[in-house]
This record gives structure tokens, sequence and C-alpha cells, in this order.
């Protein structure tokens, strides 16, 4: 008998232990047709890491983790380089952390994708702004992949501490504001989070992400 995936949130570890799976590979294929960048809202443990996994998977990799699902069939896109950044986790106890840590962990996200050399430094970049400027710089013509987890994990473990969380609002927002700039350069974006994206204010004025939930 075929284990459960509880806590699993890799999907290529899911398969490749051959745990079940229910297969909606075919709702995840009509999202990406009809939607260049979008967003979803859930609760913790609704899934929505397993889901940007598996975006990253077949973004990255395309159906090589997908055989016998419904996408398997659908899908003749190619692969791209995708960076998938999880907020979750973030030192988040004040903005200089937030911005330290967050350059750190995206910048290892950016190499390992291939759109950064190895040679690049954390310390050369203040904050994610910069950051992600830089990697839509050197991504040149080609096309990537966004998926961001968690986005408003640092929000939430600030909500008592109204300073700190104004600060990293702005951080976030700005991060966004080189995303919406450097939009062109993106085959798709995905971001989850607990909050609606339109009470936190951080994705900036215009309907530029589509908010699934509201569908």
């Amino acid at each position: 008998m075929k284990k459960l995936p509880i806590g699993k949130q890799s999907f290529d570890a899911l398969r490749s232990l051959g745990m079940v799976y229910v297969d909606k590979t075919d709702i995840i294929f009509r999202m990406i047709e009809n939607n260049d960048q979008c967003f979803i809202s859930r609760p913790r443990r609704f899934g929505k890491s397993l889901l940007v996994s598996t975006l990253e998977s077949l973004f990255s990799r395309g159906t090589e983790m997908f055989k016998g699902l419904a996408i398997g069939k659908l899908w003749t896109d190619k692969t791209y380089r995708v960076l998938h950044f999880d907020f979750s986790g973030l030192e988040c106890g004040s903005v200089e952390s937030f911005q330290k840590d967050a350059v750190e962990k995206f910048l290892d996200v950016a190499k390992k994708a291939g759109v950064l050399g190895w040679q690049e430094n954390a310390d050369e970049y203040r904050t994610i702004k910069i950051l992600m400027n830089r990697i839509c710089l050197m991504a040149g013509n080609s096309s990537m992949v966004l998926l961001v987890d968690e986005y408003d994990s640092p929000l939430n473990a600030n909500l008592g501490n109204p300073e700190v969380f104004s600060g990293i609002r702005k951080a976030i927002y700005d991060f966004y504001s080189s995303v919406k700039e450097n939009s062109g350069r993106f085959r798709f974006i995905f971001v989850t989070g607990v909050s609606r994206f339109d009470r936190t204010a951080v994705f900036g004025d215009g309907p530029v992400i589509q908010d699934l939930r509201i569908c």
C-alpha cells in the first residue's frame, strides 16, 4: 500500500517515494495556460508549498516527474530558470535582519538557478529590490519563472510590532515593484500566502497579479 504524503512539501520526493498523489495536474495546466501571474491565499497546511514545489519541478525539469499524470500529455512548454523564493523562516526581528537574510538566501537561489554567477557576493546588495534588479538585468532576454511562497510570513510574525511591520512591508513592496517593472522577463509568476494581498498593500497599484480566490 502506498504511503500518505503527510507533511511532505517536495513534489519530486513524493513522486520518487511512490506516495499517494491525487492527480489534479490538469487543473494546474489550466491555471498556467490562463494566467501569467497569479496569487493564492490559503491557511497553513493547505498544500500551498507542495503546489509551489510542483510548479518548480514542471518548469525547471519538464514532465520528468509527471509520468502517468494528466499534465504529462498536455505540457509542451520548454524548461526555464526557476527562482523559488520562500519568505517563511526568514529572520524578521528587524528590517535590517530581514533584508540581510533574504538577500543571502535569495542570492543562493539565483546562483543555483544559473541566473547569477557563484562569484556574486551578498554584501554587494543592501536590499532584495536591488538584488531583484540585478537578477533581471543578468537574465537578459531569456524568460524566468518566479515562485514566491508565504510572502506574508515576515509580516504576520510582526503583527504586534508596528514599526518593524511597516519597514518589512515597505521592503516587500519595493521587491514587487522591481518584479512589476520587469514583468516581461517572466514566463510565469506565482505567489502564495495566508493573507489576501489586497490587505497587505505590498503589490502596488493595478491588477498585475490575478487573485485565484476570487476567480
